[in-house]
């Protein structure tokens, strides 16, 4: 055996074990390639849904704080003018009790030519004024909050407002019409 006819054969195996192997890798390569991209496209896809849905979740999560913090505002404003509205009755009832202290009507400046006996008359009637005046920064803080009520709970809420606003004012005019002599 002659070492060229040894030689042939192994260089067509060679060649061809070659040719395979190039074979080979280039279609594991193109198989790597599109597993690849597949998979590229499939997290690309799966980025975009979880995108889209943490976008959504946001956007829910944002209306329902808003709306939480809606209801919230309108519960405190609520409990504050249920507590008020029970703080104003009070606040008239006490205003109209006919009990009263001589201190009550100290604010009251006599007329020149008051005698004491009208004096002592028209500070008694002067004593609702002058209750009117001691709770006048609660009343204004309450009736402050009617255009903010009316905002959040319609125009209804106003019926008790007015109410409150129309019960002072008879107060007022009473006491009032007393006082002048």
């Amino acid at each position: 055996m002659d070492s060229d006819s040894l030689i042939g054969p192994a260089v067509v195996a060679a060649v061809v074990s070659a040719l395979v192997s190039i074979i080979g890798f280039i279609i594991t390569t193109r198989a790597a390639q599109k597993m690849h991209k597949e998979k590229l496209d499939f997290d690309r896809a799966l980025a975009e849904r979880k995108f889209s849905f943490d976008k959504d979740l946001s956007e829910r999560k944002f209306q329902y704080d808003r709306d939480l913090l809606d209801h919230k505002r309108r519960v405190e404003l609520a409990e504050d003018l249920v507590s008020g509205f029970h703080q104003i009755r009070d606040v008239i009832m006490q205003i109209r009790s006919p009990l009263a202290y001589s201190n009550e009507s100290a604010d009251r400046v006599p007329g020149e030519r008051e005698t004491e006996n009208v004096t002592r008359k028209i500070n008694s009637y002067y004593v609702p004024i002058a209750r009117l005046k001691q709770n006048g920064e609660f009343i204004q803080g309450l009736l402050s909050k009617r255009y903010r009520a009316q905002a959040l709970f319609g125009a209804d809420i106003d019926l008790a407002f007015q109410s409150i606003i129309s019960v002072l004012n008879d107060i007022h005019i009473s006491a009032d019409g007393s006082v002048s002599v």
